[in-house]
């Protein structure tokens, strides 16, 4: 059996891909350009990107019937898809964004007459039907006489914090939050988890030390010079926005700025405030990520048309809608590889 995962790259400004990138075999995995269109004004340029790879042992069907395709092996195929991205970004001095299709997103190939008589009998793929809302919270404080006095002191914390809302990539928001936290702290990232974990157990957001581990153990893995890997956007997507809400509670309630300390601080209110002070998170956006949670589904994309020999049936029933609450703490399983 063979699989195809798609994707959309976009490129700003528009870029004609060189023939070098149409076809490239990435690890094992052949990934290819098949199609581009641009933007009403030209200055956008889409492109359909499949990587093709085997599928090296049998698949497994759940009691529904649904097929569970492997992922260590769908991750490998979006590996490859985001290293085409990068290289076609940089060859071309280009910003370069990765989206899944709306619907089609991974298509199996039968290779004979037994691979195809088993998909008659599958219900469609596991979490073929679903996707995934993913919620953001943007957090803001009025700036008075108060705040504006218990931030002159950490004004270097407000520039990184700053510097990580800019970021439209995870991984760039990712590293500027870890270097909040290591100027917060004043200790590098590997003496970070006990400081960082009892102060934010203060926060009554439920917080734990495993959690602050799980964030910290990523941090050396955004570095390409101490392991053969290392992280992109999927991976870290779902821990930002409880770091970020970490940082603004550090932003205004750590006592001693740039010390170990974890002790925290009461802000006086004052008596003109209404709701919530001195953060409140009114305002919420969201993303809607594919049905594995890698890429956000490009709504801006045309139809992707099934072609022959592909294998995309659905799961019965109407497309469910998984939510994400960024304030429902994950289930973290650590280890010496994590």
């Amino acid at each position: 059996m063979r699989a195809l995962r798609l994707a959309f790259l976009r490129f700003e400004p528009s870029f004609t891909v060189d023939e070098t990138f149409k076809s490239l075999l990435i690890e094992n995995v052949h990934v290819r350009t098949d199609a581009i269109w641009k933007d009403e004004h030209g200055s956008i340029s889409h492109h359909l990107v499949v990587a093709e790879f085997d599928i090296d042992r049998p698949l497994d069907r759940d009691s529904a019937g649904l097929i569970v395709v492997p992922r260590e092996l769908l991750r490998a195929a979006e590996a490859a898809i985001e290293r085409v991205a990068n290289l076609v970004a940089v060859a071309g001095c280009r910003k370069r964004s990765i989206g899944s299709p709306q619907a089609v997103s991974l298509v199996l190939l039968p290779q004979n007459e037994n691979e195809v008589s088993w998909l008659r009998e599958s219900s469609g793929f596991e979490k073929g039907n679903q996707l995934i809302l993913a919620v953001r919270r943007y957090y803001q404080f009025k700036l008075d006489d108060v705040t504006l006095s218990v931030l002159q002191d950490r004004l270097d914390g407000v520039q990184l914090l700053a510097e990580a809302l800019s970021h439209d990539h995870a991984t760039g928001r990712f590293h500027d939050l870890l270097r909040f936290f290591e100027r917060s702290f004043a200790q590098r990232s590997g003496l970070l988890v006990k400081p960082l974990g009892q102060f934010l157990q203060g926060a009554d957001q439920n917080y734990t030390t495993r959690e602050i581990q799980h964030w910290i153990e990523r941090g050396p893995l955004t570095h390409a010079d101490r392991r053969p890997d290392f992280l992109i956007e999927s991976d870290v997507r779902p821990l930002i926005d409880r770091m970020e809400f970490g940082a603004y509670d550090i932003l205004l309630h750590k006592d001693s700025w740039r010390s170990p300390s974890p002790t925290r601080r009461t802000l006086e209110r004052p008596k003109d405030a209404v709701g919530a002070w001195p953060l409140d998170d009114l305002r919420r956006g969201f993303t809607v990520l594919d049905p594995y949670g890698t890429w956000p589904i490009d709504l801006l994309a045309p139809e992707v048309h099934v072609r022959r020999g592909w294998w995309v049936k659905r799961a019965p029933g109407e497309v469910q809608i998984n939510h994400i609450d960024p304030f429902e703490p994950l289930s973290y399983s650590l280890s010496a590889d994590s």
